[in-house]
């Protein structure tokens, strides 16, 4: 009998670890995605977007794309996700990280090269 309830006992922490490891999962994740959501809107907004060719052109129909995921891959994450779903969260937020990377360095270069531009006129 002993012997049971120490299998159980340990079975049960086990299961309990393991969901204490998918909320802090979910938690960084919901975090990560609304950073993402945020620093796109701020791309969105910015002054180098819109040398780009703002929010009309074909980049700033992919950014309010990329937008719209994020917001519901936030609403998902409040609400508890599912396995599948956790799984494509986290893909979308690791892809999106390399994403923005890119958005922002490529903001920061058109930022500056307009700033030279008007300088020189």
């Amino acid at each position: 009998m002993l012997e049971v309830a120490r299998y159980r006992h340990e079975e049960n922490y086990l299961s309990y670890q393991k969901a204490n490891r998918r909320t802090d999962e979910v938690t960084e994740l919901r975090r990560c995605a609304i950073g993402q959501r945020k620093t796109l809107l701020s791309i969105l907004e910015g002054r180098a977007f819109e040398s780009l060719g703002g929010r009309t052109g074909k980049i700033g129909d992919f950014l309010k794309e990329r937008y719209l995921e994020c917001e519901a891959y936030c609403q998902i994450l409040l609400r508890g996700p599912d396995e599948l779903e956790l799984i494509n969260v986290r893909f979308f937020v690791r892809s999106m990280d390399k994403t923005i990377d890119l958005l922002v360095d490529a903001a920061f270069e058109l930022d500056r090269r307009s700033r030279n531009v008007r300088r020189q006129n």
